[in-house]
């Protein structure tokens, strides 16, 4: 297998609704298909501090979101 395909598997999987937190910041997962990536890959998130624009987070900073 290639690394690619390795990090992948190690990824965290992330729904719909998935409450999360990513460098201190909370949010709610609102998309997990973007720019048609695997839903391993990329996801959106809306902050719950409103004053912040939704997010777009792609793989290495996903390494860094944690689910609550």
């Amino acid at each position: 297998m290639n690394t690619d395909m390795n990090s992948e598997m190690n990824m965290q999987m992330f729904a719909v609704g998935d409450r999360v937190s990513y460098h201190g910041d909370e949010g709610t997962v609102s998309r997990t298909s973007i720019f048609g990536m695997r839903p391993c890959c990329a996801i959106q998130v809306t902050w719950d501090d409103t004053t912040k624009m939704a997010q777009i987070l792609q793989m290495v900073q996903l390494n860094d979101v944690v689910k609550l």
